[in-house]
């Protein structure tokens, strides 16, 4: 197993993510999540992404996480897991990073990530323009739609409507 991929193990392990139990509403929170920390700058996995039907997927770390879930299976996982950690400094930035982004009370966790890391990967490709993410948001993620005014609220709340990276 390469660096990357054990590296994933211990980050979805201090984010609460387990490889049971794997649903596609599961694999589209793990892509968000992961796609949203390293986002924020809290992980640095290099994983790279591509507009797909449920928003930013990345090829890489759905390949990375099916190989942990069959470690998982076949109980490879747990001495990988016990074997290495992560910096203290890490688990902070992962642990303030999953608080900063949990969804709002009565909005499922799939939703709102889905939503949020549709808007990011579309504010990066235009280029910080927060108008343009959003009307890309509302074309390509419309049943999402209902949770614009709860999402602008958050951006707002927490300084990231300008939130921009290169």
């Amino acid at each position: 197993m390469d660096f990357r991929t054990q590296h994933l193990a211990l980050v979805l392990k201090a984010s609460g993510l387990d490889l049971e139990g794997v649903s596609t509403n599961h694999k589209i929170i793990v892509q968000k999540t992961i796609f949203l920390l390293q986002y924020f700058d809290a992980i640095s996995l290099s994983y790279r992404y591509v507009w797909f039907l449920h928003g930013p997927f990345s090829i890489q770390l759905d390949k990375d996480f099916r190989s942990l879930v069959y470690a998982s299976e076949i109980g490879l996982d747990s001495a990988l897991v016990d074997s290495h950690s992560l910096s203290q400094h890490v688990i902070r930035k992962v642990k303030s990073t999953l608080k900063l982004i949990s969804p709002p009370p009565s909005v499922q966790e799939k939703d709102w990530k889905e939503l949020l890391a549709s808007y990011f990967y579309f504010y990066r490709i235009e280029e910080g323009d927060s108008s343009a993410a959003i009307s890309a948001l509302k074309k390509n993620k419309p049943a999402l739609e209902y949770l614009l005014p709860l999402a602008q609220e958050f951006l707002n709340s927490n300084k990231l409507s300008r939130y921009h990276k290169a």
